[in-house]
């Protein structure tokens, strides 16, 4: 079928961007440019490979794009887009990890690790929107991990801090409710489960009223 041609062009085409990127980096190492490209390409072929049912070759270069991200961060320190793409190497490895029950040691660990990385962005660029929502993401996914071992202490606390960054997100930035709105939720959930229902209802009539007021702003 043609989508099987198509699938194996592509890949070709992800290949052989990936060749270059790699080989234009071991030539000039030393340009900044040069290596976030590198790291970008890794994680464009990454995601691709894992679109195409191929995770065990994406995982290899997902770990490529972190030692990739962290070279390029040692070498200009000062570089905001050098400490993103560290973070964010972090936690797609952390969430790659997470999908397979043999990594989920790593997966949390790598998630800590990119929670520590865009914290340090974020004391570069405190009214940065995507570093706030980022922040947000990786709390409520180490939240997740903790509420599935049931560890429901360390649950409240991820979800309560990805709570505390979309209130400030929904304040800072209106017509972002949806992920604050979530995040009542799984604080919400996580109270229900240990007990707590002042907060557990507190939370879920937030939530909705929350919903409520964005659909009747709707035309």
């Amino acid at each position: 079928p043609d989508s099987i041609g198509d699938a194996k062009a592509a890949k070709l085409h992800v290949d052989k961007g990936l060749a270059i990127a790699r080989r234009l980096a071991e030539r000039e190492p030393r340009r900044l440019d040069v290596r976030r490209q590198l790291y970008l390409t890794l994680d464009n072929a990454s995601s691709f490979y894992n679109t195409q049912g191929l995770r065990d070759q994406s995982i290899p270069m997902t770990e490529e794009g972190v030692r990739a991200a962290a070279e390029t961060l040692r070498l200009f320190p000062n570089d905001m887009d050098a400490k993103r793409d560290s973070a964010r190497s972090h936690y797609v490895l952390g969430f790659t990890y997470l999908r397979s029950r043999d990594h989920l040691e790593q997966g949390k660990a790598e998630m800590k690790a990119s929670l520590e990385a865009w914290k340090t962005v974020l004391a570069g660029a405190p009214d940065d929107k995507i570093t706030l929502q980022e922040l947000a993401k990786c709390n409520n996914s180490l939240g997740s991990v903790s509420f599935q071992a049931q560890d429901y202490g360390k649950a409240r606390e991820h979800f309560g801090e990805a709570l505390r960054l979309n209130r400030i997100i929904s304040v800072r930035f209106p017509g972002n409710e949806e992920p604050l709105a979530f995040a009542l939720g799984q604080v919400a959930t996580v109270a229900s489960v240990r007990n707590d229902f002042p907060e557990a209802l507190k939370m879920f009539g937030e939530q909705l009223e929350l919903r409520k007021a964005v659909h009747e702003r709707q035309p």
